[in-house]
Formats: structure tokens, C-alpha cells, sequence
């Protein structure tokens, strides 16, 4: 009978110890498992954060354009003086920023320009008007917008405007697709635009 007792006695030890490594098994495996979700979320985050950085990285754009060409007079009331811009905007209509400006007192007259949300500030006047259009003109862009903030890849658009009366002259655009690649381009002559040449480094 003493025996017995005994083994009655034991058992419920065993049980409970049982019980006890079986908790502390899955508590581990729970921790396992709430680490191993934890890294793989981690993972996952740095992942991202790296497409994201990539993905910037290559869209943002670097370098140079420049571009030169040369005018020719309309046979204005004015002419051959002249007042003349180059900006840079989306197909959209997105002013992206002023190259040149050949306009210093009668500039109000550049109207596609102004439609197009050029502004009349001392620091887009490159020089005073144009005397005659004997020289070639010409402008870079340095992938910034009016904020000085680096623009991205894509589609842009080169307008050029003079006038040579007091209301509006001639005016042409060109589209560019710049995706980071340098590239030279020489656009076909018009009436009264002429010679161009587009040039673009990364």
C-alpha cells in the first residue's frame, strides 16, 4: 500500500512538470515565431526603403542642356529690333523655368510666354532687347525648376518667342524625352527660327 501511495504521489508531479516543458516549448516557439515575423518585416521594410532610393536615384536628372539657334524678322513695326525668350515647360503646360531673356522693357509683349506663366522679375532678364538678329542666341538649363529643385526623367518642351511690335510675334516649341542619356538633336528650320542645335550631358 505504501507503494502505491507513493506512485500516486509522484504523478501528479510528473504531470505538472510535463505541462510546464510543454509551455515553456511553445512559449519559445511563440518567441521563435514572433522573431522570425519581425525579421522577415524588417527585411521586407529595408527592401522597400531600397526600391524607394533606387527609384529615386533614377529618376532625378543631372547634367546640362543647351540649346543655340538663330532668328529671323518678320518684318515687324519694329524690326529688326526685337524682344525674345526661351523657357522650358511640360507638354501639360507647366512652366519649368525661363533659359533667356532678351526683353527689358518690353517684355509684357512676349504674350505666349506669359500665358504660358512666364514672369516679368529682373533675374530672368538676360540682356536688354535685341537690336537686330544677327547673332545666334543661346541658353543652357541646368535640370532645375524655378525653386532650384532638381527636376526628373521625362517629357519637356523648348519654346522660343520674339516680337518685333507691340503685341504678338512669332513663337515655336520643340519636345524633348530626356531620360538621363546624353544626346544632340538638330531640330528642322521654320520661317523665322532657324540653325538650331539641342545638346544635352548627363
Amino acid at each position: 500500500m505504501k507503494r502505491f501511495f507513493l506512485v500516486l504521489a509522484v504523478l501528479p508531479v510528473l504531470f505538472l512538470t510535463s505541462c510546464d516543458t510543454e509551455e515553456n516549448i511553445n512559449n519559445v516557439n511563440n518567441t521563435n515565431n514572433v522573431n522570425n515575423t519581425n525579421n522577415t518585416n524588417n527585411t521586407n521594410n529595408t527592401n522597400n526603403t531600397n526600391n524607394t532610393n533606387n527609384t529615386n536615384n533614377a529618376d532625378v536628372l543631372s547634367g546640362q542642356l543647351s540649346v543655340s539657334l538663330d532668328t529671323v524678322s518678320y518684318s515687324g513695326a519694329y524690326s529688326p529690333a526685337n524682344c525674345t525668350v526661351i523657357w522650358i515647360q511640360t507638354p501639360e503646360g507647366e512652366h519649368i523655368k525661363t533659359l533667356y531673356k532678351a526683353a527689358q522693357f518690353y517684355g509684357f509683349y512676349l504674350l505666349t510666354y506669359r500665358d504660358a506663366g512666364g514672369v516679368e522679375t529682373a533675374d530672368t532678364i538676360t540682356e536688354a532687347s535685341r537690336y537686330n538678329h544677327s547673332e545666334s542666341i543661346s541658353a543652357q538649363w541646368n535640370m532645375t525648376n524655378t525653386n532650384d529643385a532638381t527636376v526628373i526623367t521625362g517629357d519637356y518642351e523648348i519654346w522660343v518667342e520674339f516680337t518685333e511690335n507691340n503685341g504678338l510675334g512669332v513663337y515655336t516649341s520643340v519636345p524633348l524625352t530626356i531620360d538621363g542619356s546624353a544626346f544632340t538633336e538638330t531640330p528642322a528650320d521654320e520661317e523665322n527660327f532657324v540653325n538650331w542645335t539641342i545638346n544635352y550631358t548627363p
